[in-house]
């Protein structure tokens, strides 16, 4: 497990959902930034493109979205393994700071906007990627979500977990979707995530010098 130093108190916003269909829920990932667009690539020739990529071998054009290309090959500099999921451990959040405790009644509304019962999480994260906090609505999903690390104190930033919706938002400062086989990390291929900075609604700038993100994942069956 990779160790990082203290990422101080930024904020990102980030939730999932599985889906026993397979299919993708685009939930509003809301907070003054662009609308996220789900992906319209191939499920299966994506996969294939992903192989290729990972054997550096050459893709067929149009089939991966610039964004998603640019950070596979983020993810490959930074040496991100395909096949396992190692994010870094950063520290205990513990309780957090005013602002994350003021951020939790409005993830704790955002579960209960009918998603009760629901594959449903939503997570809190800094502008590292750290998650400070994670609401899930469903049992299955959270021991998932444990399974990969994607728990207090463990950052999603591309650098350990490769291409996903936390991190690449992360990376470009601006609306991510990252669906299926668009994930760098096996393990990450069944889900759908989709990640938009926050920004104060008024100056426009990010709070609290950082940035905070609402994300949204479909976890899906294989």
């Amino acid at each position: 497990m990779n160790m990082l130093p203290n990422s101080g108190n930024k904020l990102l916003v980030f939730g999932c959902e599985r889906s026993v269909s397979g299919t993708h829920r685009n939930s509003a990932a809301e907070g003054g930034g662009p609308a996220v667009a789900p992906a319209v690539t191939d499920g299966t020739g994506l996969a294939r493109a992903r192989q290729r990529f990972l054997a550096a071998q050459p893709l067929e054009p149009g089939l991966v979205r610039d964004t998603i290309l640019a950070s596979w090959q983020r993810s490959r500099r930074w040496n991100v393994a395909a096949g396992h999921i190692d994010p870094c451990y950063v520290r205990d959040p513990g309780p957090g700071t005013p602002l994350t405790r003021s951020a939790l009644p409005v993830l704790q509304s955002l579960l209960g906007e009918g998603l009760e019962g629901r594959p449903v999480s939503v997570i809190l994260t800094d502008a590292r990627g750290v998650v400070l906090c994670r609401l899930t609505a469903d049992h299955d999903l959270e021991r998932h979500l444990d399974s990969i690390q994607l728990a207090p104190g463990f950052s999603y930033a591309e650098e350990f977990a490769g291409t996903n919706g936390i991190g690449t938002a992360l990376e470009s400062g601006q609306a991510a979707h990252v669906s299926g086989h668009e994930h760098y990390a096996g393990q990450l291929v069944d889900l759908a995530c989709a990640a938009v900075p926050i920004r104060h609604p008024v100056s426009g700038l990010r709070i609290n010098e950082g940035e905070t993100h609402a994300q949204d994942i479909d976890l899906r069956s294989r």
